[in-house]
């Protein structure tokens, strides 16, 4: 626990953890516009706003978190986040981000136009389904249930389910796992990306760039956090770097789908 950031805002109500249920501590706050593309530009994308997003860090399994979005409705994600604006403060959403993941896939798949069947999951309006039909893949399917071009729930299980960039913009995990998971065969595989947490998150706090309200992040794992998640769907976790992550049931499987 920061005590200094603590102690010096004893005022603030700490929510308990949302994963383990466990004590938080207060992160700091930020101005709701501060936006991810802040970053990496250099200055801010959008003005300063008049309201403050307050962030809090689990004690016990390291989960960040705001509660800032809690019970938000599809309208306003729409209105306040995800509008016309959304890509200032996302740039690589619309077409590089599909692209690299596409080919990340291409590379370790073991042969992408292979009958492997694949589902992802919160891929919006289908970008990166199209980018790997470009590359060969003929069995993706696109599930985004807050994307109206997307938003019909298969009926079927797949190999390969992946959700990019989903993990930070949902609120409940556990439900949002479980929810992923039962797209999954017995033995398939899940690949995420969502950025850990650095090793000195507790000196940055809430100024971590990728703290970033206006992009709707709101949801930040440690590898702890992360697999503790997956362990409540059934699932083992390997990390491939700090921002690519694996889960499976069978490591047979994973290897013979998969190359790491």
């Amino acid at each position: 626990m920061n005590a200094d950031i603590s102690n010096s805002n004893s005022h603030i109500s700490v929510p308990k953890c949302k994963l383990c249920h466990h004590t938080a501590c207060y992160m700091g706050s930020v101005d709701f516009n501060k936006s991810g593309n802040d970053y990496f530009v250099g200055e801010r994308m959008f003005p300063k706003s008049d309201k403050e997003v307050t962030y809090f860090r689990c004690d016990n399994c390291g989960l960040m978190f705001t509660d800032y979005f809690y019970g938000w409705s599809d309208e306003e994600f729409g209105e306040c986040v995800y509008n016309d604006e959304y890509l200032k403060a996302d740039p690589p959403f619309e077409k590089e981000r599909p692209q690299r993941m596409a080919k990340f896939l291409q590379g370790v798949l073991p042969n992408v136009t292979s009958p492997v069947t694949h589902l992802d999951y919160g891929g919006g309006r289908g970008r990166l389904g199209e980018e790997l039909e470009k590359l060969g893949f003929r069995s993706s399917t696109t599930f985004d249930p807050h994307h109206p071009e997307c938003n019909i729930s298969p009926t079927k299980r797949f190999d390969l389910v992946t959700a990019f960039e989903v993990v930070e913009h949902v609120a409940d995990q556990l439900t949002l796992f479980d929810n992923i998971s039962r797209f999954m065969k017995p033995n398939g595989l899940l690949l995420v990306t969502t950025l850990l947490q650095p090793d000195d998150v507790l000196q940055q706090g809430a100024n971590w760039w990728y703290a970033c309200p206006r992009n709707a992040h709101m949801t930040f794992h440690t590898a702890n956090s992360l697999e503790i998640t997956l362990s409540a769907v059934g699932l083992k976790l390997v990390s491939l770097t700090q921002e690519i992550h694996l889960g499976y049931t069978s490591e047979s499987q994973m290897k013979s789908l998969f190359t790491t």
